[in-house]
């Protein structure tokens, strides 16, 4: 239960806090924002914080009388399909004027949005995926991602469009799929409340940097120890938020990944059933970190039992193991 979680962490989080100080329809201009926005560049090269601004210190949003014509031609625009740039522009021109409740409105409508369209497959259209196809560059998801890159000037613009829209794209078993770009909401996270402008950060790291792909960990075993660590800290601090859940989500992934590794990032080798050296020095890593966490503590009850097994997996190792990771998980649900 998350109270069961908010109360076995909260004493850690009050520590750490002191010490650190629908319908389908053509879109229509008329319902465009008042005013053009530049492009987004392609993920590898945008800056996240160009073009926001800071509300003045001391300064108020107006009255919700006066922010509700802007929630209103919002809503407009999220009523016709294909239609992100339009709603990408409208909340970088105008979710400075909101209260932060109208903002988390505002981010997370559009993420909804997006999700719905993502489930449509309609994001990457038939000419783009033909055009890919028709090259001879076998593209990573480094390189489809950089327009500077691209050589094609068809392709090139097709591409564009995808990221304008706040997409990128994932090449899982060499299939070319769209994922949400966090990064585009991270100049308009700031006027949102804490806990969803932490989920930003989270979503962010995430879609910047995939942990996994083809079922291995393409990132450093530290940084996976470190979202996971971001993930239980955004638990504990905010257990009633409207995004506990997929930071919930989150953090299982991260846990899992963790002490189990993947199918081909196995935490132990397959054959010599010994622990992996990068694994070994991230649980050492993150107990002589001196952080205070749940998964720390965990780590280090684990490498007690590591140490007494050879760094094995043996029998005992894998009941641990598992009996650890479930308690982990359970705690936060």
């Amino acid at each position: 239960m998350r109270t069961k979680w908010f109360l076995m962490t909260a004493a850690i989080l009050f520590l750490t806090v002191i010490g650190s100080g629908c319908g389908s329809k053509e879109v229509n201009s008329s319902l465009s924002p008042d005013s053009d926005t530049p492009a987004i560049t392609s993920p590898a090269t945008s800056d996240p914080g160009a073009g926001s601004s800071a509300e003045p210190e001391g300064s108020k949003p107006p009255s919700e009388e006066a922010q509700q014509p802007i929630m209103d031609k919002y809503e407009a625009l999220l009523n016709l399909q294909g239609n992100e740039k339009a709603l990408i522009a409208k909340m970088r021109q105008d979710i400075s004027k909101l209260s932060p409740d109208n903002a988390n409105r505002m981010i997370l409508s559009f993420e909804a949005y997006q999700k719905e369209t993502l489930a449509q497959g309609t994001v990457l259209s038939s000419s783009l995926i033909e055009l890919i196809g028709k090259s001879n560059e076998p593209y990573n998801e480094k390189v489809i991602n950089d327009l500077s890159k691209m050589t094609n000037p068809e392709l090139k613009t097709l591409l564009q469009e995808v990221f304008d829209r706040g997409y990128k794209i994932i090449v899982p078993e060499g299939m070319y799929e769209a994922v949400i770009d966090y990064g585009a909401y991270k100049d308009v996270s700031e006027y949102a409340s804490a806990d969803i402008a932490a989920y930003i950060d989270i979503m962010a790291k995430e879609s910047d940097g995939r942990m996994s792909t083809d079922a291995a960990i393409i990132i450093p075993i530290d940084e996976v120890f470190a979202r996971a660590q971001a993930a239980e800290r955004f638990m504990a601090a905010y257990p009633d938020s409207a995004v506990f859940g997929q930071v919930e989500l989150r953090y299982m992934i991260y846990v899992d990944a963790w002490f189990f590794g993947q199918d081909n990032t196995p935490a132990f080798d397959n054959t010599t059933r010994e622990l992996d050296q990068e694994f070994l020095d991230s649980y050492q890593n993150a107990v002589s970190s001196g952080g205070d966490s749940t998964i720390i503590a965990a780590a280090a009850e684990y490498l007690k039992i590591l140490e007494e097994n050879d760094y094995t997996l043996t029998n005992t190792v894998r009941d641990y193991r598992n009996s650890m990771t479930d308690e982990l998980k359970n705690m936060s649900s």
